[in-house]
């Protein structure tokens, strides 16, 4: 059984400027799992695209953890999905973050998800400074500085562990069908 003190996550990506917003994630045979990480006490969510397969989270006043399969149908709030297909490992609030860690399989034989995995997808991802409400009340819509995108290959490999090459380079890429890019961004001032 996969529990969040035995999970090491093999990729990990800044996916804002600010640092704010983590993604983490661990491609396996059956799926992925992904540990999503934002510096907000509200909801969280990733969307796959193209298409509009939605996860959407939030930890309640009570500190039950709250993991939804959603899909967007036009410029609406989300609509739950008839089979919800992210499944809930670990989740919680500290003082400055809500954090959860959940799995899914690449491909869900659900026509409201995305499959996933051989190929790179847009992942939009989003927060918002207000859980949903108890009762069933609408989502409310996050602001435009809240959400972003970055386009991810969930199923790419972990990166070599190895140290450098000879004469201090890069070693070289392993002999597989797709191509492998190592990328280092750099702040200018």
């Amino acid at each position: 059984t996969l529990t969040s003190e035995t999970l090491t996550f093999s990729h990990h990506l800044e996916l804002d400027r600010e640092e704010r917003v983590l993604l983490s994630w661990l491609p396996d045979t059956p799926g992925v799992t992904l540990g999503h990480s934002v510096a907000t006490h509200d909801y969280i969510g990733l969307v796959f695209s193209p298409g509009a397969d939605i996860m959407l989270a939030w930890v309640d006043t009570g500190g039950h953890v709250h993991v939804t399969d959603r899909h967007a149908v036009g410029n609406n709030v989300p609509y739950l999905d008839t089979s919800q297909d992210y499944h809930l490992i670990s989740g919680y609030e500290n003082d400055t973050h809500t954090v959860v860690t959940f799995t899914r399989a690449w491909d869900t034989c659900d026509d409201q998800d995305l499959a996933l995995g051989h190929d790179t997808a847009r992942l939009i991802w989003a927060y918002s400074e207000e859980d949903p409400g108890e009762g069933g009340s609408p989502l409310l819509y996050h602001s435009l500085t809240q959400r972003g995108q970055r386009s991810i290959y969930l199923s790419e490999p972990p990166a070599p562990s190895q140290g450098l090459g000879p004469e201090g380079r890069q070693p070289p890429a392993p002999a597989t069908d797709h191509t492998h890019y190592w990328c280092k961004i750099y702040r200018a001032p």
